[in-house]
């Protein structure tokens, strides 16, 4: 790379024509040869480091300095850091809509108190972001953002504010039904479980302090002091989840606790004998029918 050109990515990892249009032609053939890397029209970076998700995110900002992250990109810049990059990268541009094999923009405002920036992205509100997916993920996509910390409320006054978007009715329903704060979609589903049949008295996502650091449970009784654990194959696969799980049980029923654990596919599939197994093990710590 000349001296020159080495220069000026030294001095900013990504380079657009927009900016330096003096560096035309530099930028051309550093990219013929293979030295740079246009990401999109007119934006360039050092073929060493194209392929670095930080770089790719930057450089759909920088190819519109008005757009918006949106969707997966949002959420991989604003609250899970270990989602993968989307391909292609989806942002709102105000002005208007284009498509190429890393970016897409649609046509679309993002209202500026529902964006955040940092480190030179922006990118929507995690509220918002969790909504945006919710329609192409379903309620998975609540669920996560829940289990990431994104509030609940702020989650509903995201959708008070896009009011007419397709799919609206469907997303409040999904809310109210997060209103216990499930954290999976088995979750969800032993919530509905359990309200559709009347079972009353419990919690969702309880925190306890248990020697010393906090646990959470799936589902707690606390008048009957029963936990209901929902066991996700991912989640707790592995040996090291399997010891987890087995000493947090030790440490519930040393503090007085039962604990009934399920698989997520009982509660997916036989929603009904979920329940009867909840209603027994009530009834073993005190609960009349």
């Amino acid at each position: 790379m000349k001296p020159d050109l080495r220069l000026l990515f030294d001095s900013d990892v990504i380079v657009t024509r927009r900016d330096h249009p003096q560096w035309a032609n530099q930028l051309t053939h550093g990219s013929r040869v293979g030295e740079i890397v246009a990401l999109l029209p007119g934006v360039y970076c050092r073929a060493s480091v194209a392929a670095e998700i930080p770089v790719r995110l930057l450089a759909v900002i920088r190819a519109d300095p008005n757009s918006v992250l949106t969707h997966g990109a949002a959420a991989l810049a604003g609250y899970d850091p270990h989602r993968p990059c989307p391909s292609p990268i989806v942002a709102a541009a105000p002005h208007r809509a284009s498509k190429w094999p890393l970016a897409h923009f649609e046509r679309r405002r993002i209202p500026a108190e529902w964006t955040h920036r940092f480190r030179g992205l922006r990118f929507t509100h995690p509220a918002w972001t969790a909504l945006d997916l919710a329609a192409t993920e379903g309620p998975r996509a609540i669920d996560e953002a829940l289990r990431l910390g994104v509030p609940l409320d702020a989650m509903e006054a995201a959708l008070a504010a896009r009011p007419g978007r397709r799919g609206n009715l469907q997303v409040r329903d999904w809310l109210a039904e997060s209103r216990d704060r499930p954290f999976s979609f088995a979750e969800r589903a032993a919530h509905l479980a359990l309200r559709d049949a009347g079972v009353e008295g419990w919690r969702g996502n309880l925190r306890l302090r248990l020697s010393g650091r906090d646990v959470i449970l799936d589902i707690a009784f606390e008048a009957e002091r029963l936990a209901v654990e929902i066991d996700g194959f991912a989640f707790h696969s592995s040996a090291k989840a399997f010891n987890h799980d087995r000493l947090r049980d030790a440490d519930l029923m040393a503090a007085g606790w039962a604990v009934l654990r399920l698989p997520a596919s009982l509660v997916l599939d036989e929603p009904d004998r979920f329940v009867r197994l909840v209603r027994r093990a009530l009834s073993h710590r005190g609960r009349g029918e």
